[in-house]
């Protein structure tokens, strides 16, 4: 049996990803097996905040399905973790309150990166603290062609 050290959708970012781990150089493997005890195990789960919004159209206000989501630690860029928004252009994702920055972009589209459209420069990183809740109204703007 596998177990990851994750309980997403309860306000839990899921550790897995090393951009959400607390101080974590490797996520540890722990084999538990059926009728056998398994003891000296620590779980530590902290309680993070919600990142919720959309990404739609500047013109059309149409959503932008798909549109890719890269959330970067601030402290240490290379742990980071992308994802898609949906078909109806909306995304949710449990965060730990670590500052991050959050670039949103679409093929043919300017990019958004915490609060600005390229070229502008990026406005500061985002933290959503344990237990609150933070929505995102992202209006991309298609580039010329």
């Amino acid at each position: 049996m596998e177990w990851s050290p994750q309980k997403e959708g309860d306000g839990y970012p899921d550790s897995s990803f090393g951009a959400f781990a607390e101080g974590v150089i490797t996520i540890p493997e722990v084999k538990v097996e059926e009728g056998k005890t398994t003891s000296g195990v620590v779980v530590e789960l902290k309680k993070g905040g919600v990142l919720a919004g959309v990404v739609s159209d500047s013109e059309t206000g149409k959503p932008l399905a798909g549109a890719i989501l890269l959330l970067a630690r601030d402290d240490d860029p290379r742990l980071s973790v992308s994802t898609r928004a949906d078909i109806k252009g909306r995304f949710q994702l449990d965060l730990p309150a670590k500052p991050f920055n959050i670039r949103i972009s679409q093929p043919g589209y300017a990019t958004w990166e915490n609060g600005q459209l390229a070229p502008n420069t990026k406005g500061p990183p985002l933290v959503i603290e344990a237990g609150s809740r933070h929505e995102l109204i992202v209006v991309l703007k298609k580039m010329p062609e």
